[in-house]
């Protein structure tokens, strides 16, 4: 009895010795594997770190971006607001451009921006009511001799725009412009 208790007892601390030397062996398997893994996190905290600064870099990028972007549309809707209040006052400046410097041809020439007309101008200020101020008003609105201020008696579409242009129209009527220019053409 004592010798199969002696035997059990030697089995039990044999398969123990066993079980401790494969214990062992798994933990420096173990080891070896945490070894790895350790190394591993450590690369790919490193790739992480990289990434998460490019990502930052690339966000900095991004915002600038939009900030340029939104400069950019603000840009673009002024430009467009300036473009429709040019057109407008492209349109404006053509309803008032007298018809005679719009139909003016051949007989025209371009000095700066002002036309030129190359015939003789008759000097305004003869008639009555005319000084050098409304002779300038007169000739920027197309007219420049009497035989002009004679026909717009034939345009009425024309002398009323002419009027409307003519902050003093009233006085044009009551020193009666268009009869002293018949009168000087005879």
């Amino acid at each position: 009895m004592i010798k199969k208790k002696a035997k059990s007892l030697i089995n039990a601390i044999v398969s123990k010795v066993k079980s401790l030397n494969t214990q062992k062996s798994n933990k420096k398997h173990i080891t070896k594997k945490l070894k790895k893994l350790f190394k591993r996190v450590k690369q790919l905290e490193k790739v992480a770190l990289a990434d998460r600064n490019a990502l930052e870099q690339l966000q900095k990028k991004y915002n600038k971006l939009v900030v340029k972007f939104s400069d950019k549309q603000v840009e673009i809707a002024n430009l467009e607001l300036e473009n429709k209040k040019l057109k407008e006052t492209l349109v404006n400046l053509e309803k008032q451009t007298p018809v005679s410097l719009k139909a003016a041809s051949h007989d025209e020439e371009k000095v700066g921006t002002a036309i030129v007309i190359n015939e003789e101008n008759d000097d305004l200020t003869k008639i009555k009511g005319i000084g050098k101020v409304t002779a300038a008003k007169l000739n920027d609105l197309g007219i420049y001799t009497f035989q002009q201020l004679t026909e717009l008696q034939q345009q009425p579409e024309r002398e009323k725009e002419i009027l409307q242009q003519l902050s003093f129209a009233e006085r044009l009527r009551k020193n009666n412009w268009l009869e002293q220019a018949k009168e000087i053409l005879k």
